[in-house]
């Protein structure tokens, strides 16, 4: 979660065997918390420049950098936690 101005970002990655079709969601929620807008990007081969590239026109590219920085930082703390319960 990010917030830039009024609005508030949500950054999530869907990729469990639940989902068909492993994809990169963001909802932008105004500062009621409403959901304003969503954007989904498909594919689990996705590196971080390509999850940037996309959030850069719909977050800008501050908000952006910071989510998909987030982003990175959840993902090496997931795998720390595997390593170390395995």
């Amino acid at each position: 979660m990010c917030e830039s101005g009024w609005d508030h970002y949500d950054l999530r990655f869907y990729g469990s065997d639940e989902f068909v079709v492993p994809c990169w969601w963001i909802g932008i929620f105004d500062a009621a918390g409403d959901l304003r807008a969503t954007g989904v990007l498909q594919g689990m081969d996705r590196t971080p420049d390509d999850v940037l590239r996309w959030l850069k026109p719909i977050a800008g590219a501050d908000v952006a950098g910071r989510l998909v920085g987030f982003a990175m930082e959840a993902a090496r703390e997931g795998r720390r936690g595997r390593r170390q319960s395995a």
